[in-house]
């Protein structure tokens, strides 16, 4: 094909598109014509603006999913401080109900102490119940004795009274 002994430039040049190559200041192919020339050049160009149109699309394509994916992100920003702000006030919610919840354990506290001191003077006033119906019990049975006296003696004066009469 070409007048040289290097084989490995034979193959470079049946396999590429390159018609002129030089070596060794050889030259081993004739230099296309202008109008050939042109034409290589502009389907080189048309080539070149295909490659151009797909990366525009391309790039058309990303600009739209970033546009998306930033509009995703910002919407994602606005909730995630929506949900700080969420959680500073449940912070303060949890806050005041340990205060709360602090505050009711200790009247509870209390109530319980004030329980147990009436459950002792319950039971104190039970036990003066008990000695005061103890006595009230003695004291009318002392009574219902002091009647029956009454009535004897009152049996006694009828009787020495008839019998002073009788007398």
């Amino acid at each position: 094909m070409f007048e040289t002994s290097d084989r490995r430039l034979e193959q470079i040049n049946s396999t590429s598109d390159l018609k002129r190559y030089v070596q060794y200041g050889k030259v081993f192919d004739q230099p296309k014509g202008n109008q050939a020339r042109t034409d290589d050049l502009i389907d080189q160009n048309k080539s070149l603006a295909m490659q151009l149109d797909t990366a525009l699309k391309n790039t058309a394509s990303l600009k739209a999913k970033f546009s998306k994916q930033a509009s995703d992100v910002t919407k994602l920003l606005i909730h995630n401080c929506k949900l700080a702000t969420d959680v500073e006030e449940l912070k303060k919610v949890a806050a005041d109900l340990q205060a709360t919840d602090t505050r009711h354990r200790q009247t509870a506290q209390q109530l319980q102490t004030k329980n147990d001191q009436l459950k002792k003077e319950i039971a104190s006033s039970k036990n003066d119940n008990a000695f005061l119906e103890a006595k009230i019990k003695e004291r009318t049975d002392h009574i219902f004795s002091i009647r029956e006296d009454i009535v004897t003696l009152q049996q006694c004066e009828q009787t020495t009274n008839a019998t002073i009469k009788s007398l």
